[in-house]
């Protein structure tokens, strides 16, 4: 089931023009947690950060509990009937990781992965 939803998402964000075919968590322009907001702390965020979010939450649905972040997780994702819904469910995440990390600094100069983890657990287990 797993890998079916991660391809569902591949090819919806590969329809919607949000990553390469050969995107990886080492793609990114952005390493750690401080990066990642400066990057996407902006009235429109590049791709890679709702891509970033997307990753974070393939990489939870794999190690941890299923919704481990609150938010409806991969299985939400999944559900994204459109590129433009899985797109907007992404932005909307971001919409809401972002300022959490910008009021919790201590994550900064951790990787952007541990950030964005932690801001999704803080943005909707709260």
């Amino acid at each position: 089931m797993k890998s079916i939803a991660l391809a569902f998402i591949a090819a919806l964000a590969l329809g919607a023009g949000l990553a390469q075919p050969a995107a990886a968590a080492g793609d990114y322009t952005f390493t750690t947690t401080a990066d990642f907001v400066r990057d996407c702390d902006v009235s429109s965020p590049p791709e890679e950060c709702a891509m970033a979010i997307s990753h974070v939450e393939e990489v939870i649905d794999n190690w941890e509990t299923p919704n481990a972040t609150c938010d409806g997780g991969l299985n939400e994702l999944v559900k994204s009937a459109s590129n433009a819904e899985l797109i907007e469910k992404l932005m909307q995440r971001l919409a809401r990781v972002v300022p959490w990390l910008k009021a919790h600094p201590d994550y900064d100069a951790k990787p952007y992965e541990d950030g964005v983890w932690a801001g999704l657990r803080g943005a909707y287990c709260s």
